[in-house]
């Protein structure tokens, strides 16, 4: 939500050139200084000009899971991407990858994980994409499992995902119909824990 009273928050506009302060219940991954924080879920935030993304992720459903791209043929990998464009004061740190089947706790069907880590680059369509790769990871993930990767960020830092084969719910008598990889999440921190 924007601390701004030009603004609707349920408008399709969200930020103007004069705002200079947002609430929020969490980090956005852009640049900012606190201005206000106190013992609660919102806090008083100052942008820095000019409003930049630090990182992205791709790939995940609302609910955490990562299935394969849409229109994607039938047995294609589960995909997510991490972009790590920017890091607070332009420092290395680390991602932290969480890829998870806790979610279900249903009949095993292992499946291969593999991580890869790189140079973020500008595709030929002139999206986000995976350079020169530095580090690549691997792990089957099994169900009601999770594990927790770290993987060091120089930005621009690009995490791709892959996880095959995917199964579906709906194979074991379960209502969701989707083919799952894992519930996956990303994140940023300064030093490895």
């Amino acid at each position: 939500m924007v601390a701004d009273e030009d603004i609707a928050v349920q408008g399709k506009e969200i930020l103007r050139p004069e705002v200079q302060s947002v609430i929020t219940e969490d980090a956005f991954g852009f640049p900012i200084h606190k201005v206000v924080t106190e013992a609660a879920p919102w806090r008083l935030l100052k942008i820095d000009r000019p409003l930049r993304l630090s990182s992205t992720p791709t790939g995940i459903e609302p609910d955490g899971w990562v299935t394969p791209p849409l229109g994607s043929p039938k047995g294609s990998p589960a995909f997510s991407a991490y972009n790590q464009f920017s890091t607070p004061d332009g420092k290395p740190g680390w991602i932290r990858i969480v890829v998870s089947r806790a979610g279900w706790r249903g009949t095993d069907k292992p499946g291969k994980v593999t991580i890869k880590v790189g140079r973020l680059v500008r595709g030929a369509d002139k999206q986000p994409a995976l350079g020169t790769i530095a580090q690549v990871l691997h792990w089957t993930v099994h169900s009601g499992k999770t594990r927790v990767f770290y993987v060091r960020a120089v930005p621009p830092t690009r995490v791709e995902l892959t996880i095959s084969p995917t199964f579906s719910p709906h194979e074991f008598g379960g209502s969701d119909s989707r083919q799952l990889g894992a519930q996956v999440s990303y994140g940023f921190a300064r030093s490895r824990p």
